[in-house]
């Protein structure tokens, strides 16, 4: 569960302990990693490749505080194709949307970029 995001800082936890991220990150259950992209503000297809191999139900993708980063149609498609549901907003928005799928026991994978 994610517990607390704010600009350029975001909190996971679950039952044992909560750790703090400073970098973009992929967040799936039991699992909390970096998420580097090619480029900072776009998302390439090999930015969701692992994202998209979990088979998940959503990918929730976070475009920042204020929604600067960008997905182009091409990955939006590259998504569908594999029968996943797409949703991208802002990271604020991402995190409650991320958690409210992860309650309900969906597959969801969270994507999430910090800053702008």
């Amino acid at each position: 569960m994610i517990k607390d995001y704010k600009f350029g800082s975001i909190t996971i936890g679950n039952h044992i302990s909560d750790q703090t991220f400073r970098d973009d990150v992929k967040v799936a259950p039991g699992l909390t990693e970096k998420w580097w992209r090619a480029e900072s503000h776009n998302v390439a297809k090999e930015d969701i490749e692992k994202a998209v191999a979990e088979k998940p139900e959503f990918i929730v993708i976070g475009t920042g505080d204020a929604g600067m980063m960008m997905i182009t149609e091409e990955i939006k498609d590259y998504i569908e194709l594999n029968h996943i549901h797409l949703l991208e907003m802002r990271t604020t928005e991402a995190v409650e949307e991320y958690n409210r799928l992860e309650n309900q026991g969906r597959r969801v994978v969270g994507l999430f970029h910090l800053t702008c």
